[in-house]
C-alpha cells in the first residue's frame, strides 16, 4: 500500500491529479508533470447499483476496495445503496412516503399498487424496501378481506400486482430486490401482462344488465357469438351499423358476460375514441377504420378469438 497515496486522502475521481496509470507495468505512479481532471462514467439513478457505487467513489476519501466503501463507523452494509444512505448522501424518501400515506386516504388497494409501481421507476427511491414494508397492509386490504388466502399467499398476490404495473413500464419486480428468494414468480412469468391486467378488471353491473335490454338483432348476434365461446369453438365476426345503433353497447354487454364467467377477455380498438367507451380497451394500431377488434380468451388460452 502506497503511504504517500494514503496521506492524500483523496477520493477515486481525484487520485489522477496525483497519479498516473502505467499501462505496461499495470501499476500506478506518481505523476511528475502535467495536470489531469478524474472523470467516472455517468450512471443514472434506474441503473441501480452501478449508480450508487459511482456516488460513492465521488465521496469516499482514501477508499481501499468494495467492502471499504461499503463499510462506515464499523458498520458494513450488504449493499452500495444501503452504505450511500448511511453515510448521509441521499435523502431520505420522506417525499414519497407522503405521497403513498395521502393516496392510502381514498386510493383503492389495487390504485395503490400501480402507484408504488409509478414511484419505482420514476422517483427512483432510496430504500424500495422500506417503503414496501411501510405499506404493504394498504396495499393487501382487498386480499386480505377475502379470508381464504394466508399472509404469505398474500404478499404474492400484491408483489406479483406490482410486477404487472411495473412490467407495463419497461421494468421488473427484481431490480428491487422487493421479491423474498422463497417466491417464485415463475407461473406469474408465463402469463403476458395483458392478460393479468385482464384479470383485475373490475366488471360494472350497467354492462352486465344491459345483456337484458338488447334489442332483437343484438341478442341474435350475443347469442351466436357467446356459444362459440362456451363451446370452444374459433370464430370472426363482424358486426356493421351506422352511429348510434348499438354496437358499442352490444360490445360491452358481451365483455361483461365473458368476464363475469372468469374468462378472459381482451378488448383492442383501432382509434383513441373508440377506446375511451370500451372497458379496459387497449388501442390497436392498423389501418383500419370503422372496426371493434375482441380476443375473447379461455383461461388465459388463445383458444377462442372473435373479431
Amino acid at each position: 500500500m502506497n503511504k504517500e497515496a494514503q496521506n492524500l486522502k483523496c477520493t477515486y475521481s481525484e487520485f489522477p491529479q496525483f497519479f498516473v496509470w502505467k499501462a505496461d507495468k499495470r501499476m500506478w505512479k506518481i505523476r511528475e508533470q502535467g495536470d489531469s481532471i478524474g472523470r467516472i462514467v455517468t450512471a443514472h439513478p434506474t441503473e441501480g447499483e452501478r449508480y450508487y457505487l459511482r456516488l460513492l467513489l465521488t465521496k469516499v476519501r482514501c477508499p481501499t476496495s468494495f467492502f471499504d466503501v461499503r463499510t462506515f463507523n464499523g458498520v458494513q452494509t450488504a449493499a452500495f445503496p444501503e452504505a450511500t444512505l448511511l453515510r448521509g448522501y441521499l435523502q431520505h424518501d420522506d417525499s414519497q412516503q407522503l405521497c403513498l400515506q395521502e393516496a392510502s386516504l381514498f386510493h383503492m388497494p389495487y390504485e395503490m399498487s400501480r402507484l408504488f409501481a409509478t414511484l419505482l421507476v420514476y422517483l427512483y427511491p432510496n430504500d424500495p424496501m422500506a417503503l414496501w414494508l411501510k405499506f404493504e397492509d394498504v396495499m393487501s386490504e382487498d386480499y386480505a378481506r377475502l379470508n381464504i388466502l394466508t399472509a404469505s399467499q398474500i404478499r404474492v398476490k400484491v408483489l406479483e400486482q406490482i410486477n404487472g404495473f411495473l412490467e407495463s413500464m419497461g421494468k421488473n419486480i427484481s431490480s428491487y430486490n422487493l421479491v423474498p428468494p422463497s417466491i417464485s414468480f415463475t407461473d406469474v412469468e408465463n402469463e403476458t401482462r395483458e392478460l393479468r391486467a385482464e384479470r383485475s378488471i373490475a366488471i360494472s353491473a350497467n354492462d352486465l344488465n344491459a345483456i337484458a335490454m338488447l334489442n332483437t338483432k343484438q341478442k341474435e348476434a350475443f347469442k351466436i357469438i357467446s356459444e362459440r365461446v362456451y363451446t370452444n369453438k374459433r370464430g370472426a365476426f363482424f358486426i356493421a351499423g351506422l352511429g348510434g345503433t348499438g354496437k358499442t353497447f352490444l360490445y360491452r354487454a358481451l365483455l361483461a358476460n365473458v368476464r363475469s364467467k372468469a374468462f378472459t377477455a381482451l378488448a383492442t380498438t383501432t382509434s383513441d375514441i373508440a377506446t375511451s367507451i370500451l372497458p379496459e380497451a387497449k388501442r390497436l394500431i392498423l389501418d383500419l377504420r370503422h372496426q371493434q377488434i375482441f380476443h375473447l380468451v379461455q383461461h388465459a388460452k388463445l383458444a377462442n378469438k372473435v373479431h
